[in-house]
């Protein structure tokens, strides 16, 4: 993550106005955070983020920044607010795992998180299994770590109708597993909270509950929606 306190203020202008407009894109990997009336800046250098709090640019994102000559400040335009920011991943094959316990990263369900931050996440997951043997693990994952978190799972056995698990889990890669599911498909569900302490990727992990060569399969169409709800 790259920190931005302050900006040049631009050079008294009849001819502008008020003051200059600038629109910050954030074309790298990894994010920008401007953070807000930082001491760190000349205080005519300084930003007023929408929120009063520290403003994230994500990659591919941008924002607009207006100079206020009469407090001598930059304000942010307009924009997203830290709480209104979302970020979605849906599942453009299908994934299979087979004669297998060992959790293994989803290849589509992930996004990026930031540090400091508090995200809600749910995930709707479509599946299939050859077998009524094999079952299936479950649980969040990645490179991130979390000052705390807390999801719930369930998993509905389509072809009997009935759910075959359902549980909480408190930590990071602890699986919540279906030990019996019928031969066909499965729903799962998946939705927490989590409070990030080191920015990375906040990952779907998926195996078999008994290995088994007949294949476990996650769906394309399966999805991922996180919400930033704290900066």
């Amino acid at each position: 993550t790259s920190v931005l306190t302050g900006l040049t203020a631009p050079t008294a202008n009849a001819s502008e106005g008020d003051g200059r407009v600038l629109v910050l894109w954030n074309i790298g990997t990894p994010s920008i955070n401007i953070t807000n009336e930082d001491t760190n800046s000349t205080a005519a250098n300084r930003v007023l983020t929408a929120t009063g709090r520290t403003r994230v640019i994500e990659t591919g994102g941008c924002v607009l920044l207006w100079y206020d000559t009469t407090s001598d400040r930059w304000r942010e335009v307009g924009g997203n607010t830290n709480a209104d920011h979302v970020l979605t991943a849906v599942k453009t094959a299908d994934e299979s795992v087979n004669n297998s316990v060992v959790l293994q990263d989803d290849d589509h369900l992930f996004v990026n998180v930031v540090a400091g931050a508090t995200y809600e996440f749910e995930l709707n997951l479509f599946g299939t299994q050859a077998s009524a043997v094999p079952g299936l693990q479950l649980t969040m994952a990645g490179t991130a770590t979390a000052t705390s978190i807390k999801y719930e799972v369930v998993i509905h056995d389509d072809t009997a109708a009935l759910f075959s698990a359902y549980a909480r889990s408190a930590a990071l890669g602890t699986a919540v597993a279906a030990a019996v599911m019928g031969a066909n498909d499965f729903h799962a569900y998946v939705r927490g909270t989590i409070v990030v302490n080191a920015a990375g990727t906040l990952r779907l992990q998926f195996a078999q509950n008994t290995a088994t060569a007949a294949n476990t399969t996650l769906q394309q169409h399966s999805s991922m929606l996180v919400k930033r709800i704290v900066a």
